[in-house]
């Protein structure tokens, strides 16, 4: 294959995994994306299941058009795939035997989305165009993030706030809530506090998305202090045409150097400032750290570093280590850990270890854990979550212990790929990149972006030429300041890179469980960018292999089939294990009070997911509307969720439960003793006067013996 066929396949796949990159990002995704919710199909302006299969598709697509560029692969790149395919393959096996497949597969399409675009990076990115485009895809990335944020957290989540006070019904309605609930009381304090909205839906979510970008742009400002190189006069921007022929040359064009540090460095700055606004406390001190490690690794250490690099590697290992077996054995020793957040943590992880415990090998299936949390938390645990916020953890209960170790050794893998580099990203001579070619890219970017979610088009038109401005100078800034560092800055800013993603990985220990969704494929992408100068194939020939070729080929395939059986089913609405339709047919027959048609719907709904708690409470509501015994479901649903005292309570107090009286005393008593584990300021805990009128209850229930 020519160099020039090479070059152009190379850049097809890179640019368009970049794109996905952005989309997946910028777009919202929904929250009943899975269909566990109030059972709807998402709402204008989000990314919906069938976006997410097909953009994994098209995923697989790209990595085999980086094969085929490749030619002859790299030999980092097969260890790097074959523990991807045994990742895949754990969670293929997962979903397939999940008690929500529909979740599961959306999951492992989503995993499957992020693993391979790290390796379309860690493929493409081999050349020194190719890896100024991705720095400065970052750096765009991070100016577009930085402003959205300012103007998220200034305008949009108050104007959010605002309008939930003033239509407190309507809003709870859209989200799936009954106004008057718990789950709407507790969605109101959330809403208030600015956890339901922003970035990735989740403000953690964002905080730790900006933790490597913000690392990457302080690296920039130090590159371009230490590793400066003075570019050709022609390749200077900003030159305005001199007045006359008599001024010097130079004299009216802005000073290159001081123009990119100091844009930098308010970058850098403003990316700090919308973290501590996202409220983050884990994705401030993860960036704090991260930038006392570039300093130390800039300055007196550095030299230390580069000689004892493998050392410093084997120790952090070991250290990480140690300290997850000192958090351990605190949590054993005294029951909790130290703060409040990480009280919450620990609850997680215990109701964790008993799903890993009865599931070791392929889990529950991804998105399926909080299917099962409610089976095996604390009774003192207040929070119901659908993830235990630790990425190993999670990797462990949703697809099996196998598929954690294999985690673990793909990250492990991949930072000493890091420690590997020895050679300096050299220039060879190519011109500096276009910002032409940017504006073509940020404008494929918001035109793709738009056309999958838009719901108001004149604002996201308004907002789409605000973050386009503010992007393409993010993209302009990383690609000028990338062009005049010098190759051993070049090296300093990928190890900047390293660091960064290091420190976003620590923080998902106790943040949002880092595996499936937009932080995850930043993460993989940045990881595949920083290990590709060593997996790079230099000098060699670019000519097909067999292995190449079948790898290749099978991707196709794979996506050939994802888009056949999954994506195009998704979007018609008509997959067997698609609850969405059965939702949807719910709802109609609950609005015509055609209360059979809704029951058959129902349990067809529970066919599906047979943990669904919502689907059984539904179920239960109609069987006792329709005069049947709803015993049996009654039973089934106090078996899923084990240590909830107001879910007891609303059961059990209908006459028509289907239970026994002294069933029916039992579960009061185990409600009122679960309420006393609870802690004091907890909004889930029973109220003095609701405590008493339990008592009541009970009296009156021992009294009709």
């Amino acid at each position: 294959m020519t160099s020039r066929v090479s070059g152009l396949l190379s850049w097809i796949a890179l640019v368009g995994t970049l794109l996905i990159v952005f989309i997946r990002t910028n777009a919202r995704q929904a929250a009943d994306v899975t269909g566990l919710g109030s059972g709807g199909v998402g709402s204008a302006g989000f990314i919906g299941p069938g976006e997410l299969v097909g953009l994994a598709a098209i995923g697989l697509l790209f990595l085999s058009i980086a094969l085929l560029a490749a030619g002859k692969a790299p030999r980092m790149f097969w260890p790097a795939a074959g523990l991807i395919a045994c990742l895949m393959a754990l969670g293929g096996a997962s979903a397939w035997l999940a008690t929500d497949k529909f979740a599961a597969i959306i999951g492992w399409c989503d995993m499957a989305l992020g693993l391979c675009g790290g390796l379309v990076a860690m493929l493409t990115a081999n050349d020194f165009r190719r890896r100024q485009f991705a720095f400065a895809f970052l750096i765009l990335l991070f100016a577009g993030f930085c402003a959205k944020g300012l103007y998220q957290r200034m305008v949009e989540i108050p104007d959010t706030i605002r309008f939930f006070n003033a239509h407190q019904d309507q809003s709870l309605r859209e989200n799936g809530l009954a106004p008057g609930t718990l789950d709407a009381r507790l969605f109101e304090a959330r809403m208030n506090s600015r956890e339901v909205t922003g970035f990735f839906y989740l403000s953690d979510a964002f905080a730790e998305a900006l933790t490597p970008l913000i690392v990457l742009a302080a690296a920039m400002a130090l590159a371009l202090l230490s590793f400066y190189q003075e570019p050709a006069p022609e390749a200077q921007p900003f030159q305005r045409k001199r007045r006359s022929s008599s001024s010097p040359p130079g004299q009216n064009a802005i000073p290159l150097r001081p123009f990119l540090l100091t844009s930098s460095i308010i970058l850098a700055l403003v990316g700090l400032v919308v973290t501590w606004l996202t409220r983050s406390k884990g994705g401030l001190a993860s960036s704090l750290i991260c930038l006392i490690g570039l300093a130390m690794m800039m300055w007196k250490w550095r030299a230390i570093i580069s000689r004892y690099r493998w050392r410093i590697y084997w120790a952090g290992l070991l250290t990480v280590a140690l300290l997850a077996a000192a958090v351990l054995a605190y949590g054993l020793i005294t029951g909790s850990l130290p703060t409040k957040s990480l009280r919450f943590r620990w609850q997680y992880w215990c109701g964790a270890a008993p799903i890993i415990i009865a599931h070791p090998w392929l889990g529950v299936g991804l998105n399926n854990f909080g299917q099962y949390y409610t089976q095996y938390k604390l009774p003192s645990a207040p929070e119901d979550v659908k993830n235990p916020h630790s990425v190993f953890i999670r990797a462990a209960a949703e697809m099996g212990i196998p598929a954690a170790v294999l985690l673990v050794g793909l990250f492990a893998a991949a930072f000493a790929l890091v420690c590997r580099q020895t050679q300096d990203i050299e220039d060879h001579g190519l011109a500096p990149l276009l910002p032409v070619n940017g504006g073509a890219f940020i404008v494929a970017a918001w035109g793709a972006r738009m056309a999958l979610v838009t719901s108001t088009p004149m604002l996201d038109a308004i907002l789409a030429v605000i973050y386009g401005t503010v992007s393409f100078g993010g993209y302009y800034l990383g690609a000028t300041a990338f062009k005049v560092t010098s190759p051993s800055g070049r090296r300093f800013l990928m190890f900047a890179l390293a660091i960064g993603c290091a420190g976003m990985l620590l923080y998902d220990q106790v943040n949002m469980a880092l595996l499936t969704g937009p932080v995850a494929m930043l993460l993989t992408l940045m990881l595949g960018l920083v290990v590709a100068p060593a997996a790079s194939s230099t000098g060699e020939t670019k000519r097909y292999t067999p292995i190449t070729l079948a790898a290749a080929v099978l991707s196709t395939i794979a996506a050939v089939v994802i888009i056949g059986w999954l994506w195009i089913p998704i979007m018609r609405r008509n997959l067997p294990f698609d609850p969405r339709p059965v939702a949807r047919e719910y709802t109609a027959s609950m609005k015509t009070h055609n209360y059979a048609k809704a029951l058959a719907a129902a349990n067809h709904a529970l066919k599906l997911d047979p943990r669904s708690q919502n689907w059984l409470m539904r179920t239960i509501g109609l069987q006792i509307a329709l005069g049947e015994n709803p015993a049996a479901n009654v039973h089934r649903l106090l078996s899923l969720n084990r240590a909830d005292a107001r879910f007891r309570i609303a059961l059990v107090e209908n006459p028509h439960c289907g239970l026994s009286r002294d069933e029916r005393l039992a579960q009061l008593r185990l409600a009122l003793q679960l309420n006393s584990q609870l802690p004091k300021n907890e909004v889930q805990r029973l109220s003095p006067q609701e405590v008493a009128s339990i008592r009541a209850f009970i009296r009156q229930l021992t009294k009709s013996q």
